[in-house]
């Protein structure tokens, strides 16, 4: 209670708690959207990687 929001530990816990409480609300609610973009991402990511260029891709 001394340095709450002065001490760096307490921005690491604040961030800590921000992460776990993302995390849950993923869990919760959106475990397809995230899991439907990772699998896009993986996708994409395949398709493109013929090429050497990891920024070309524009369309």
């Amino acid at each position: 209670m001394m340095g709450y929001g002065f001490s760096p530990f307490g921005f690491i816990f604040v961030l800590l708690y921000a992460v776990v409480v993302i995390y849950v609300l993923m869990q919760i609610g959106g475990i397809n959207k995230s899991l439907q973009r990772i699998a896009a991402a993986l996708e994409s990511k395949q398709s493109i990687s013929g090429g050497g260029d990891s920024n070309a891709g524009g369309s």
